[in-house]
């Protein structure tokens, strides 16, 4: 018994002088306390801007996303055997070039069957930006592989003339209130 109280007091002794004493940094934690209670008190304000901005960066990507399927030149803006631009393909570049926000005004050019296709339309894109108009830079033309919502036009045609079919004539109402008779 009284070994084992030697051995206990032994252990204490050697676990106690490398403890090093504790001191109270009250200094700090009065001012951590007090930063901390000001944070609290103006609390969501200084994360108002970071949620924003974060809320609203997805849409900012799908407008970047929705330009780009709008300026891209699919497989029907391009002659299948020279790559190059059909009539529907220049008049998409003129619109991209000259009606399209400045800030979206690049051509997307969807990859041909081959690399050579590709580079060919690219070209063709722009020659036609240069002829069309000479007096601005060339844009930036871009592949990709994105295909843009496109219908053959004589779907759309198809289409809009069933619509046209099933308008009812117009007619105007019969008349109330007014006497027929003399």
């Amino acid at each position: 018994m009284v070994r084992s109280l030697v051995i206990c007091l032994a252990l204490m002794g050697v676990l106690f002088s490398h403890v090093a004493p504790a001191q109270a940094d009250w200094d700090s934690f009065w001012s951590r306390f007090k930063l901390d209670r000001k944070r609290m008190a103006c609390w969501p304000e200084p994360f108002n801007e970071a949620d924003r901005k974060l809320t609203v960066a997805p849409f900012e990507r799908m407008v970047v996303k929705g330009w780009q399927r709008q300026t891209t030149l699919g497989h029907s803006h391009f002659n299948p055997e020279t790559q190059s631009l059909t009539e529907a393909g220049e008049l998409k570049v003129r619109w991209i070039l000259t009606q399209a926000p400045s800030q979206h005004r690049q051509v997307w050019v969807l990859r041909g069957l081959r690399p050579e296709d590709s580079e060919a339309r690219i070209d063709s894109v722009q020659q036609y930006a240069a002829r069309a108009l000479p007096d601005q830079p060339l844009p930036n033309v871009l592949a990709t592989d994105v295909e843009p919502a496109e219908w053959p036009a004589d779907y759309v045609d198809a289409i809009d003339r069933q619509l046209d079919a099933s308008i009812p004539a117009p007619r105007l109402p019969n008349p109330t209130g007014i006497s027929t008779s003399n």
